[in-house]
């Protein structure tokens, strides 16, 4: 099946998104009980502290 890979998912956003001024974000359709493995729900949680990381770092180059 096509899509990008965990590791080129991350990559984008910590790359590709660097820079532009956004405020928010949502993540949906992570559904633990058919994740037996977690992964879903580990890359979720990665994706989240990706965004909320580059939120602040935003958020602290605009107030230098």
């Amino acid at each position: 099946v096509g899509g990008p890979s965990s590791r080129e998912a991350l990559e984008l956003i910590r790359k590709g998104l660097k820079g532009l001024d956004f405020v928010g974000f949502d993540l949906v359709e992570v559904y633990p009980q058919y994740d037996p493995g977690f992964i879903t729900s580990l890359l979720a949680a990665n994706i989240v502290f990706e965004f909320i990381s580059l939120i602040a770092l935003n958020k602290k180059n605009t107030r230098e």
